[in-house]
């Protein structure tokens, strides 16, 4: 077989979309030597994501996500003549002549709740007026769709009367460097300082607004600790103000980008991490705290459980006095928090990366058979 797979997402910023893709294309590495593999990769790309003999990297200067992509990139897909195309996020460019096509969809969050997944007014006109058609269409082209988690796969069966036959739950893996030692902690903190650790973009449907005021809630009974959020997007002016309305702003950090080793270092610093968001396809960050021993609260939603598998702390994200209270919680009870770090590991370790690329040949395997 000769398969394209369009890793685009892998860029220097790390991304749960971007980890998706640079860890199926090694373990795919890892596990075939025979079949043919094209992987496509932004043109800013620098170091190659394998060097085995039957993979090679072509670039392209524009994403997956782009007008560009859907209006033009087919063209360049076609010409490389695969058996299989694998896009791995949501799209396919629009006249894509393959003979095969798999697609990877998350979740539907573009479709059911587009304004709460967008950042900039242009953002929201694209997922509002332009994401349900899209993948509408990627649904009707696609002989396998992949989703990442079975809540995900359901919502899909449901909304689009979509045949189950062509759709394969593959969950995510997570990296085996989050089940090693971590760094030490970040040093903005300070040494020894006591903190919770939240990671993901800034977007609405991530929540963080409501995890603010229920830490503002809970700060004056724990003087000395902190809130550390992590992540990238268009959020942060918001979040900044309401920080500063809670009279938050000396105990709370913003890192807009953390490399991985400091995301790694603050699995395994932190009292616990908090992962409040009211959507999800799957929920990476939660099973890489978990794998690094670091106690989660996260938001009762059904992605989240199935991968939570009932060894976290769960709350209603829509409630601020839950999140609060799971916070004390945890804060008061460090036999609690021991035993979660415990079950939390044993859990994460049933999800890999080699797993989920076996899992993702199979389907190669099963839409050319």
């Amino acid at each position: 077989m000769r398969i394209c797979i369009d890793a685009r997402p892998a860029r220097e910023v790390v991304t749960g979309l971007g980890r998706y893709a640079s860890s199926l294309v090694s373990h795919l590495a890892a596990l075939d030597r025979s079949n043919e593999y094209i992987v496509l990769r932004r043109a800013e790309s620098s170091a190659p994501l394998v060097c085995q003999e039957n993979f090679r990297e072509v670039f392209l200067d524009y994403s997956m996500y782009s007008a560009r992509n859907l209006l033009a990139g087919a063209r360049a897909i076609n010409a490389l003549q695969p058996d299989i195309y694998h896009a791995l996020f949501h799209f396919l460019p629009l006249g894509l002549r393959t003979r095969r096509t798999v697609v990877t969809l998350h979740d539907l969050i573009w479709v059911q709740h587009p304004l709460r997944s967008a950042g900039r007014h242009w953002r929201r006109w694209f997922k509002a007026g332009l994401a349900a058609p899209l993948i509408r269409h990627a649904l009707a082209r696609a002989d396998q769709v992949i989703t990442t988690s079975e809540s995900t796969r359901q919502e899909v069966i449901a909304h689009y009367g979509f045949p189950p036959p062509k759709l394969t739950t593959i969950h995510l893996g997570v990296d085996q460097l989050f089940s090693g030692p971590p760094p030490e902690t970040l040093p903005a903190l300070g040494q020894g300082t006591p903190f919770i650790f939240s990671l993901g973009n800034t977007l609405p449907h991530k929540n963080i607004p409501r995890l603010l005021r229920a830490f503002g809630a809970i700060a004056p009974r724990y003087p000395k600790l902190r809130l550390l959020i992590a992540g990238r997007g268009d959020g942060h002016p918001t979040l900044l103000r309401l920080a500063g309305q809670l009279a938050l702003m000396d105990r709370v950090l913003f890192r807009k980008r953390l490399s991985q080793a400091e995301i790694h270092a603050c699995y395994g610093g932190a009292l616990l991490f908090a992962f409040p968001s009211l959507m999800e396809g799957f929920g990476l960050p939660v099973l890489e705290a978990m794998a690094s021993g670091c106690p989660v609260l996260a938001a009762d939603i059904p992605p989240v459980a199935e991968v939570a598998g009932g060894d976290a702390w769960l709350v209603d994200p829509l409630d601020p006095q839950a999140i609060a209270a799971g916070l004390c919680h945890l804060l008061d009870d460090p036999g609690m928090r021991q035993e979660l770090s415990q079950r939390g590991r044993s859990r994460a370790a049933g999800f890999t990366w080699q797993v989920c690329a076996e899992k993702t040949l199979a389907v190669y395997r099963q839409v050319l058979a």
